[in-house]
């Protein structure tokens, strides 16, 4: 065995051990014998330290088949050595089981992350997650709502499913739910209500994962994420700091039947007394863990996937959904970063010359076409047409974007993925900003209302210079 292979079964068996908060030592003789039958040393154990339970997991998942056989068996068997599998103890067998023989769904993963002090999750509460929407899965687990629910109560778990906590939201009438709100966060001003109002009533799951999971909880391997239920394992202690494990099974079939086959496995080392408590129903709101990541997301403005609104009117760059706008811009950076947000539609703009002739006259009458499009919305933000800066030029037009990029930055944590924010040469050598384009918005000079750009009469002609 290779030396990380050990220090990873050394993790998951000290992970284990100390998962429930007591130390038997009838577990203290059985880890003496998984340490002689692994050979097991102090550097072992020393590097044991040094890794997460993502990392473990991930190494034992490319051994043999009998070693993984091995290592069920020993930890099975660690987990009942003090006559009493815990809660805790049994969610680690469940992401054995899962992770080393991948019988339970597609494809599983522990992901371990440092979360930060005001994030406090429940390890009851299991997650739906989907980096974008999946209409089958989503059909599938609207169809079976009810029978899945119920089977993961059965184990004490409760099931959060985004779209069904919106549908509870969106139950209450408009005045109660600002009753709700303005009680759990008595110092929300009433364009924030709005704000949360509409987002509280409009959630989905893929929003979610960005803004949460991915944003807030810095958990980067689910921005794409395939439909998949996320379980929370417990802690892990590296370094004198303490990273939250979790366990995310992908759904490759009937979602029912995934969670049956997980609830079997679960109980069939740990049989719950009680079914879980928490849950919602009709005027009955959930208020921790996920459930208030909800709330605090919009309350406290971390981790926000806003839409840019460019706002000629008023000469600003707004963020609406973080109820905030961009400062310390002049008019000819104002202009700037609304072309670059208008053309990375079409993949951005590249400043690089050509050599060859003809391939030349194409780059000069794109450049004057990006020119006097600059020119237009430089007026529109208040200059004179004649006096705006020839962006082609590097000299001028590198500066600007440093200034755009010093004012997005001093948002800090504000905005969930800041750097898609920025103004930034892609891989083709474009420079571009990588929002997406439903978040790159205009008010609209005619109606006043924010729309698309190609929404709008002034921007479509701009956009079709």
């Amino acid at each position: 065995m290779k030396q990380i292979e050990r220090a990873s079964i050394m993790r998951i068996v000290s992970d284990m051990v100390k998962s429930d908060a007591i130390i038997d030592m009838r577990e203290i003789e059985f880890l003496n014998g998984v340490r002689q039958k692994y050979n097991i040393k102090r550097e072992d154990e020393a590097l044991a330290e040094k890794i997460t339970l993502a990392t473990a997991f991930q190494t034992l998942k490319d051994v043999s088949e009998s070693l993984r056989q091995d290592v069920w068996g020993d930890l099975r068997g660690m987990a009942l050595a003090d006559k009493a599998c815990s809660r805790e103890e049994a969610m680690y067998l469940l992401t054995i089981a899962a992770c080393l023989f991948e019988n339970l769904s597609g494809n599983s993963t522990v992901y371990s992350v440092e979360l930060s002090e005001n994030i406090k999750l429940d390890s009851s509460q299991v997650l739906y997650i989907e980096g974008e929407y999946y209409k089958e899965t989503n059909r599938e687990i609207i169809v079976h709502y009810r029978e899945i629910i119920n089977e993961l109560r059965l184990a004490g778990f409760n099931f959060v499913y985004i779209p069904k906590v919106g549908e509870h939201y969106r139950s209450l009438s408009h005045d109660d739910l600002h009753t709700l709100i303005s009680f759990l966060y008595p110092s929300v001003t009433t364009i924030q209500m709005e704000h949360v109002t509409k987002q509280l009533t409009t959630l989905s799951t893929s929003d979610f994962c960005k803004t949460e999971i991915v944003g807030r909880m810095k958990i980067d391997g689910l921005a794409h994420s395939l439909p998949s239920i996320m379980f929370r394992i417990g802690t892990s202690s590296i370094g004198g700091k303490n990273y939250d494990n979790f366990l995310v099974l992908t759904i490759d079939e009937d979602a029912l039947i995934v969670v049956r086959r997980i609830v079997d496995t679960f109980v069939s080392v740990f049989k719950p007394r009680l079914l879980n408590p928490t849950y919602e129903e009709k005027h009955r709101f959930v208020y921790h863990g996920f459930y208030k990541q909800i709330f605090d997301s919009f309350i406290y403005k971390k981790g926000v996937r806003s839409s840019v609104v460019i706002d000629l009117v008023h000469g600003e760059i707004l963020l609406p959904e973080a109820d905030n706008k961009i400062t310390g811009l002049h008019r000819r950076e104002k202009a700037l970063y609304a072309l670059f947000l208008l053309e990375s539609s079409s993949g951005g703009i590249n400043f690089n010359k050509p050599n060859g002739l003809r391939s030349l006259d194409k780059y000069n009458h794109r450049m004057a076409a990006i020119q006097r499009k600059y020119e237009i919305l430089y007026e529109n933000f208040g200059g004179e047409r004649s006096k705006a800066p020839q962006i082609e030029l590097s000299e001028n037009r590198l500066p600007m974007i440093s200034l755009i990029k010093r004012q997005f930055r001093q948002l800090g944590d504000l905005l969930n993925q800041p750097d898609d924010y920025l103004v930034q040469r892609n891989m083709f050598g474009n420079y571009c900003v990588t929002i997406p384009p439903e978040l790159c918005l205009c008010l609209d000079t005619v109606t006043a209302k924010i729309c698309p750009f190609d929404e709008s009469d002034f921007w479509r002609r701009l956009l079709a210079m």
